[in-house]
């Protein structure tokens, strides 16, 4: 009996632990025009490995959005993502605009 309690408990906590997620924040912004090959839903970033999808979340509107990490950033700056015209109107991000997302 006390195995069994034992290992449901150590069953629970592994499984909850699988489903915790990692959160981020920063700005986001859309990319110039023709920075990306192609149309779809695109980001780029310097803080994640090309071919990663991630969820980016609008903070102000809680529109999210899947997308696919496809280059790095070029040069300095405080944008954490930049985001394709697609995946921009996806979450209310005109090409004006810099806003928070996690």
């Amino acid at each position: 009996m006390k195995k069994t309690v034992c290992f449901l408990l150590f069953l629970g906590l592994a499984i909850g632990d699988m489903q915790s997620e990692e959160v981020w924040e920063g700005n986001a912004a859309v990319i110039r025009r023709g920075e990306f090959d192609t149309s779809g839903l695109y980001a780029a970033s310097n803080s994640f490995p090309k071919n990663t999808k991630i969820k980016v979340e609008n903070f102000e509107t809680g529109e999210q959005v899947e997308v696919t990490i496809i280059k790095r950033i070029d040069g300095p700056g405080n944008v954490f993502l930049l985001l394709s015209e697609q995946a921009a109107a996806a979450i209310n991000l005109s090409s004006s605009e810099v806003i928070r997302v996690k």
